[in-house]
């Protein structure tokens, strides 16, 4: 994490949030890696390290899978948290599923099955994570697309439009945020996570509440792409990103 406080230092962030995974699926590598208490030591020993130069905030990405919503519930209220972030990475349909974002089941899942196929699980997980209420904001919302464009092709958002808008306006109503998920810019998809269309959708359904993230799982990446994604914020209507103190909107005027 220090590595981390010192390259955003250099990068002339004002705030960094970190947000280690939590995995409950047995199928997952991650699965049972997740220790609490060894992870907010990290974060006070990263506070240290910052000292006035950088604000730095506690999160977590859980990987959301209803199956487990009653022990992702009592894992994360043990935890005090600036933010949670719920991001959906393993769909279960009929002939099993798979990790969505993890070569080669990702690769493997998408080969075997029809566009609508394959995509309506990864739709229906993602809003039982944000009707749950466990999360402030949706990690990465359509990183279904990030392998299966080699089997369909470039995403296009309007093909799954009833299912995203229906996603979005839940996200409205129960105040969930969007995360604009830089990674994409570097990945297969070569495209902001949410798609442009796909936010200004949520803009347009009266969402507010976007962050910014360049899901840095490398030092070299963090602040990848992060001027960019805000300006595409500002084109698309927002005039402020939010940022999170104990689970509370704080707003930054772009």
């Amino acid at each position: 994490m220090r590595d981390y406080v010192e390259r955003a230092t250099r990068l002339g962030l004002a705030e960094l949030g970190f947000a280690e995974h939590i995995d409950l699926d047995p199928r997952d590598y991650g699965c049972g890696f997740f220790q609490a208490g060894r992870y907010l030591a990290s974060l006070a020993d990263a506070r240290q390290a910052a000292g006035e130069r950088l604000v730095i905030r506690a999160g977590l990405e859980t990987t959301y899978q209803s199956a487990f919503a009653a022990d992702l519930r009592q894992l994360l209220d043990a935890v005090p948290l600036d933010y949670r972030l719920g991001s959906v990475h393993f769909v279960d349909d009929a002939d099993g599923g798979a990790n969505i974002v993890e070569p080669p089941q990702a690769r493997d899942y998408f080969a075997t099955r029809s566009e609508p196929e394959a995509y309506a699980p990864y739709w229906a997980e993602l809003r039982a994570a944000v009707g749950s209420g466990l999360f402030d904001l949706i990690g990465h919302l359509d990183v279904v697309k990030r392998y299966a464009q080699a089997a369909y092709g470039p995403f296009q958002a309007q093909r799954h439009a009833e299912a995203i808008r229906d996603i979005l306006q839940l996200a409205v109503q129960r105040g969930v945020g969007l995360d604009l998920n830089t990674s994409g810019w570097r990945q297969p998809c070569a495209e902001l996570y949410p798609a442009p269309e796909i936010l200004s959708w949520y803009r347009e359904l009266g969402g507010e509440i976007v962050t910014l993230g360049s899901d840095a799982h490398a030092v070299e990446q963090l602040g990848y792409g992060l001027p960019e994604a805000a300006e595409l914020a500002r084109a698309t209507g927002f005039r402020a990103l939010a940022r999170y103190e104990r689970r509370q909107v704080r707003w930054v005027d772009l």
